[in-house]
């Protein structure tokens, strides 16, 4: 098998995300990562802890060399940062920024042919989590194969609704802390409240993922007995409208920032 380049323009977490993924799989395939210099000190962390990454000189000296180029700065740079370079009809262009699909960056890459859009989250470094990509390319599937679960859109439309469905990330560390803050309160060593409850988590998040889809609704009553603490929760924040109000953030945030 041939090596396959993959350029980053733009070196921030997410980017050094993917390329930890990308890079640290068990089995990794014959791929080389080049760096752009933005970013230098994370460039440079990378290229010294993978011996299949290495940072260039400047941006066009990473497309140059790219087979694929993950337009990775954020979002108000990319118009100013792809006028500046020239890209072969060749190559396939994948935005990591947020709010670019393909629509609107394929005039700014022009000749390039292919175009997509990737949304991964933070936890692809472990190599979990969903990593969204519109529309299918093959190449890049196979890129980020053992990277997380690759899920493939098939309307531009539906890239906006996980979009604003994955802003619920610090809210899950908020509500994390608040039950770790309660038991350490009660005389437990944080860290060991913090164990107890990342565990519990985990564990829960391990049950979802191995039931179908649609037993996911009836594991709400399955998780509680009627008048027990798990009910007396559950209900007490229902009544203060945290979950409605969970569903109505969503759909503002998919109306007023997202899908316009």
């Amino acid at each position: 098998m041939s090596q396959l380049c993959v350029g980053f323009i733009g070196v921030g977490a997410i980017a050094a995300a993917i390329v930890t993924a990308v890079l640290n799989r068990p089995e990794p395939a014959a791929v080389e990562v080049l760096l752009s210099p933005r970013s230098a000190a994370r460039s440079e962390a990378l290229a010294a802890r993978f011996p299949q990454a290495r940072v260039l000189p400047n941006n066009q000296a990473v497309v140059d060399g790219s087979d694929i180029v993950m337009i990775a700065v954020l979002p108000d740079q990319v118009a100013e940062t792809c006028a500046a370079l020239e890209f072969r009809p060749d190559q396939i262009i994948v935005g990591v920024a947020a709010a670019w699909p393909p629509a609107q960056l394929r005039p700014l890459v022009a000749p390039a042919e292919t175009v997509g859009q990737l949304i991964p989250l933070p936890m692809i470094a472990l190599g979990v989590g969903p990593v969204v990509l519109y529309p299918s390319i093959p190449e890049v599937e196979t890129l980020l194969a053992g990277c997380g679960n690759v899920v493939v859109l098939e309307r531009e439309e539906q890239v906006g609704v996980l979009s604003a469905g994955s802003s619920i990330m610090s809210s899950f560390f908020a509500f994390q802390n608040a039950a770790i803050d309660w038991i350490a309160s009660h005389g437990f060593d944080r860290a060991q409240a913090a164990g107890y409850v990342t565990s519990q988590l985990h564990g829960l998040a391990t049950e979802s993922i191995a039931m179908d889809p649609s037993e996911l609704a009836d594991a709400v009553v399955e998780h509680e007995t009627p008048g027990g603490l798990n009910e007396q929760v559950r209900v007490t924040l229902t009544g203060a409208g945290m979950f409605a109000a969970l569903a109505g953030e969503l759909e503002k945030l998919y109306q007023e920032r997202v899908r316009s």
